[in-house]
């Protein structure tokens, strides 16, 4: 064997390990910036959860201080508090109270839910990426290998 051929596959050999390298890197890269964005979708999530109780109890505290003002006004404005008409009327606020609060428990559940599925693929995507860069590294080595064959028959 002659030294230029002796040269060309030490090249060859260390453009193959410099690419390989190169995309295990990348793979890494990817996975740890995909397992990155899956903490912060899970830190958001658990943000809404705590945004829809403190909407909840906004909503809550809302109610309490309407109810107070009303039932000022009425006794001020001299109508029974306590008959019918004014007990229903309580009655149905209250209900609606509690509708707007299902309603934000149902939305923040709902927003729940997608930010998990949300962090759950981008978990997949990093490992999808670390997978394929196995892969690119192994049609690197056997490209590679090709390389130095031919140039050993050359």
């Amino acid at each position: 064997m002659c030294p230029p051929q002796v040269f060309m596959m030490a090249v060859s050999a260390g453009s193959t390990m410099i690419k390989m390298n190169a995309q295990q890197k990348a793979g890494e890269a990817q996975k740890k910036a995909s397992d990155r964005e899956a903490r912060q979708i899970k830190i958001d999530r658990d943000m809404g959860k705590v945004q829809a109780m403190q909407r909840q109890t906004a909503r809550v505290q809302e109610y309490l201080s309407a109810e107070k003002s009303n039932m000022a006004v009425f006794s001020a404005s001299g109508v029974d508090v306590d008959s019918a008409s004014q007990v229903a009327f309580a009655e149905a606020n209250a209900v609606t109270v509690g509708e707007d609060v299902s309603a934000i428990a149902l939305q923040a559940d709902y927003e729940s839910r997608t930010r998990t599925v949300e962090s759950q693929l981008a978990t997949a995507r990093g490992k999808n990426a670390l997978s394929a860069s196995y892969a690119n590294q192994m049609g690197t080595a056997t490209e590679g290998i090709y390389n130095l064959a031919t140039i050993w028959d050359g």
